[in-house]
């Protein structure tokens, strides 16, 4: 599982205690797709006249989702005022 998250801010000062923060946060930002498991059931595959499974006609080990609980890239910019 690949997740990037990025963060960067920059404070402006007024005064001694007072200031201005502007902050920038990345999640996941490389948008790397992580992908769900692979297929583990021989159940779909196509059967010959014998009862016999024909390789290549299942879903053996194919991925078909991505991994669950972990969002697309979000970006968000914040401005925070401290005195």
């Amino acid at each position: 599982v690949k997740t990037w998250d990025f963060s960067a801010l920059k404070d402006f000062r007024f005064v001694e205690r007072r200031y201005l923060e502007l902050r920038f946060d990345g999640f996941n930002f490389a948008n790397h797709p992580n992908f769900g498991d692979p297929n583990a059931s021989l159940s779909s595959n196509a059967v010959n006249a014998a009862g016999v499974a024909i390789p290549g006609t299942g879903a053996f080990g194919t991925i078909s989702s991505l991994r669950a609980g972990i969002n697309m890239r979000e970006l968000q910019m914040s401005l925070k005022l401290v005195f």
